[in-house]
């Protein structure tokens, strides 16, 4: 199936193993000289960057569509599978130490 490489190379254990990329990371695990990449795999390697902008017709001009970008992703995608790990120190950057 169309996208099925892609949608396969991600691991669902990150961020908690940020030391140790998942097999499923491939071909997104590790870089050049061995560093794990975290998070790890090509949905994390991917960006979606579209932007929309709605308009309707308005006493014979264009109007634009204010549009709220609140609750655009899935509750447990943001607090569960794709949350940031826990700072080390009070650094997030610390928690990605090694990666």
């Amino acid at each position: 199936a169309l996208g099925a490489p892609w949608l396969s190379s991600w691991s669902g254990l990150r961020p908690w193993a940020l030391h140790r990329p998942a097999q499923e990371c491939k071909p997104y695990q590790d870089d050049s000289q061995g560093v794990p990449i975290a998070p790890c795999g090509s949905v994390a390697n991917s960006l979606f960057n579209d932007t929309f902008e709605l308009f309707y017709q308005a006493n014979g001009s264009l109007a634009l569509v204010t549009l709220d970008k609140g609750g655009i992703s899935w509750w447990t995608d943001t607090n569960i599978k794709f949350h940031n790990p826990e700072p080390v120190n009070n650094s997030l950057c610390k928690a990605f130490n090694g990666t």
